[in-house]
């Protein structure tokens, strides 16, 4: 993947995987070739958590491996959880001050609002899109015209258990706009899967995910089924019984909070057999 990414040339790169088939994992490390070999790159994910989480995975890859860059994350002053500080990355409220370092450093991220601002027109080689089942096809659009210099997009496509099937054809219809349009002039197929065997899918999960995403290729990792609780695992259909409400529900949080801390009282066996308390006071 690493040689495919230097390759691409107005063109996007896929990596698609379910919970535990090491998306982030595989992103940070595209990220970092990318730095090593001299390429900007922007970070942009729907959440500020979902960039973060991969700014992490990338900062720890850096110190392991001797890798040195300087990096920005925008933040918001009323937003504490916007803030990002890193050994590497520094988080910036004020976006005059990111577009004047726009030369100065070699990663940038952000949410889509960031990459949307025309000052930073044709200054980045690339853009990652952490989570982008999640990201309307205009704000992918937007983004990657106006930041890289290669009108070039690369996403990182997150199938999790919460990903519906919309998620899937907006990936698509993007696909599809990219191959239709005038301004790209050549697509390459790279479509990636990053494992076919999830560590963090259960067998009863993973041929759900392999009618739905996967044409019958995901399997469900050994030691998946060896993990289990004291209440056991999977999808469990809980009724409550609740009338007039349409856009809250304090039953439903009531027995979510009685199901948690019954759920805590339990044991967790991992994959190596051993058991421990699912609650560590």
């Amino acid at each position: 993947m690493k040689s495919r990414a230097l390759a691409l040339d107005s063109s996007y790169l896929f990596i698609q995987g379910p919970p535990g088939a090491g998306k982030t994992w595989a992103g940070a490390r595209l990220i970092a070739h990318l730095l090593e070999n001299g390429k900007r790159v922007g970070v942009a994910a729907q959440s500020h958590k979902a960039i973060h989480n991969l700014l992490n995975e990338i900062e720890k890859f850096a110190r392991e491996n001797g890798l040195s860059f300087r990096g920005l994350k925008k933040s918001s002053s009323d937003n504490p959880e916007s803030i990002y500080e890193g050994e590497f990355i520094k988080s910036e409220p004020q976006f005059k001050q990111i577009a004047e370092a726009r030369d100065r450093i070699q990663l940038l991220a952000g949410t889509g609002w960031l990459f949307s601002r025309h000052e930073l027109d044709r200054s980045l080689d690339y853009l990652v899109i952490d989570e982008a089942g999640q990201v309307s096809l205009a704000g992918r659009s937007r983004g990657g015209d106006r930041c890289a210099k290669f009108s070039f997009c690369s996403v990182i496509h997150c199938s999790s258990s919460r990903c519906r099937k919309e998620s899937i054809h907006r990936g698509l219809a993007h696909l599809s706009w990219n191959i239709c349009s005038a301004r790209r002039r050549r697509f390459q197929k790279t479509v990636a899967s990053s494992s076919r065997r999830a560590t963090g899918c259960i067998p009863m999960s993973a041929p759900s995910f392999r009618r739905s995403f996967y044409a019958g290729r995901l399997h469900s990792d050994e030691s998946a089924a060896r993990r289990n609780t004291s209440f056991g695992t999977g999808i469990r259909f809980v009724p409550v019984e609740h009338d007039g409400n349409r856009t809250a529900s304090d039953e439903e949080l009531a027995e979510i909070a009685k199901l948690i801390a019954e759920l805590k009282q339990g044991t967790f066996t991992d994959s190596d057999g051993s058991i421990r308390a699912t609650s560590r006071r």
